[in-house]
């Protein structure tokens, strides 16, 4: 069963090239729209179908870092869209009920009647994340606040804002990423000292000195692998020093 939405404008219904380039090339980023006259209005019937609209879609959840990224970017393909079929921009609505999304892709309504800019829904669209952001996600917060910080300068450069606000949570996504990899190694070594000092899972507990000859030493092997990686956090020793190194049998338990 279709589903659609209808706006409707005061103004009496002149059809003009934007319908028609709407029709013939049917941009993959605007939903499909067709405009008539009825008692001196204009209307404008659009196909949503199994679509909703961002302010449905966010009532009972929130918006992630990788979905605000996914709009953004597709807000950016929508104006390059636009302008590729010669349509003017400030008619694409951004503001939160008029954009849909379905299955993880985004939506825009071309209305030509719209007064306004482009940029100032631009900004309505950036307090609509800010208070609709996912505040568990770092890097979902960054892009949000990011978002408004750029959407409120009078340079109206909404590339450039987009741009900003993805690379600063894509900045933030890293250095989480490394955090983690950083605590990871954190409790390798951690497990490490314990096989070493502790219960040796591998049977190494009669090792003595000869044991850690270098020449003889199998840095592939996972209890002296683990050694070496002790060695250089703890003491910071080179593999060239472990020649003159004295350890007791009894300091490996």
């Amino acid at each position: 069963m279709e589903r659609k939405i209808i706006l409707e404008d005061d103004s009496l219904f002149l059809e003009d090239y934007q319908l028609k380039m709407l029709e013939i090339n049917r941009p993959h980023s605007f939903l499909p729209v067709k405009g008539r006259g009825i008692n001196g209005k204009s209307k404008y019937v659009y196909l949503i179908n199994t679509k909703q609209n961002l302010l449905a879609a966010y009532k009972t959840s929130h918006v992630s870092g990788i979905e605000l990224e996914q709009l953004l970017l597709s807000i950016k393909t929508c104006i390059e869209e636009a302008e590729r079929y010669l349509l003017e921009v400030d008619r694409i609505m951004l503001d939160p009920e008029h954009i849909y999304v379905d299955r993880g892709k985004y939506y825009f309504c071309y209305y030509p009647p719209k007064e306004g800019t482009l940029h100032g829904d631009f900004q309505e669209l950036a307090e609509f994340v800010v208070k609709n952001a996912d505040y568990s996600d770092d890097a979902c917060v960054r892009m949000a606040f990011s978002l408004h910080k750029e959407a409120l300068k009078e340079s109206g450069d909404i590339f450039a804002a987009i741009d900003t606000c993805i690379a600063e949570g894509r900045e933030k996504d890293r250095k989480m990423k490394d955090r983690k990899n950083y605590e990871h190694r954190e409790m390798a070594d951690r497990v490490a000292e314990t096989s070493v000092y502790g219960e040796n899972p591998k049977g190494y507990g009669d090792l003595g000195r000869a044991a850690f000859d270098k020449d003889s030493f199998d840095e592939s092997d996972s209890a002296f692998g683990s050694m070496k990686r002790l060695f250089w956090k703890k003491k910071r020793l080179h593999w060239s020093d472990m020649d003159d190194l004295y350890i007791k049998q009894e300091d490996l338990y």
